[in-house]
């Protein structure tokens, strides 16, 4: 944006947010002033709204202030988070040997601002439902589980894998559990 286009902008907020307190003080004062009187503006009010308006412009320069370190951080646009990409990826699939007992999933550390994906893997039986719970007792359990169809995935932000418990309703089941890692 050129230096023009951004005093304009600033400008018509400026205007714009000085205009609008202007039409509610003269809706105020016009509701209680007698038919066709005129009203002006006292000293404070008159330091009130220019006491807005500097405010304002301080307000403009702070949210250009933040977009900058945003665009800056995030190599250059506002795509995604100013944080680093992965590196690679971390995939297990657990096949259950028992049907309706529950397993700890193997450690996958995850990290901070990623998810860890827990699917059911696409060749589960037909009506296999995998239970997904934060422990052994509610993996097994339908009312305290997630549960997953074949080929369903649930994204968990955790930090470990292995805070996770998992179960199979209809066997041959897996679960597929993966997680970027840096």
């Amino acid at each position: 944006m050129s230096g023009e286009n951004e005093n304009a902008g600033k400008a018509g907020l400026i205007v714009g947010g000085l205009a609008g307190v202007l039409a509610i003080i003269a809706m105020a004062k016009k509701a209680s002033a007698a038919p066709g009187s005129t009203f002006s503006l006292d000293e404070a009010t008159r330091q009130l709204l220019i006491a807005i308006a500097e405010a304002n412009v301080q307000l403009v320069a702070d949210v250009e202030a933040i977009l900058q370190k945003m665009t800056t951080s995030s190599g250059g646009g506002l795509s995604g988070y100013p944080v680093a990409n992965a590196i690679t990826m971390r995939s297990i699939t657990l096949t259950f040997n028992v049907a309706n007992k529950a397993v700890i999933l193997p450690s996958i550390k995850v990290p901070d601002d990623m998810d860890i994906v827990v699917k059911a893997d696409p060749g589960n039986a037909v009506g296999s439902i995998v239970r997904v719970a934060e422990n052994e007792a509610n993996a097994i359990d339908p009312v305290n589980s997630y549960p997953l169809i074949p080929n369903e995935f649930r994204a968990v932000r955790i930090q470990d894998a292995s805070k996770l418990w998992v179960s199979a309703t209809v066997l041959p089941a897996a679960v597929i559990v993966s997680a970027e890692q840096r």
